[in-house]
């Protein structure tokens, strides 16, 4: 029997590879960051990245976001799971 592969998704951070389930993913949308929504581009952040507040800056910098705004996503991600 084959076994069934995982899409493997790249953080937008560092640039390393992981299944999807172990990514979060944000979409950025009219100088937003919000939770993906089922449609449109997204974009997916490792756990460690999302941890680092030097990364996040350099993510809210490179989609021109509030770094607070970003930091609000990712703190709603893991306290709701």
């Amino acid at each position: 029997m084959p076994v069934k592969n995982h899409p493997i998704r790249m953080c937008i951070a560092c640039r390393t590879r992981d299944s999807q389930s172990a990514l979060i993913r944000i979409q950025f949308e009219d100088g937003r960051a919000l939770p993906y929504r089922g449609t449109g581009r997204s974009s997916y952040l490792c756990h460690a990245c999302s941890q680092d507040g030097k990364r996040i800056r350099k993510i809210a910098k490179r989609f021109r976001i509030d770094e607070r705004e970003l930091l609000t996503l990712l703190k709603e991600y893991y306290t709701d799971g």
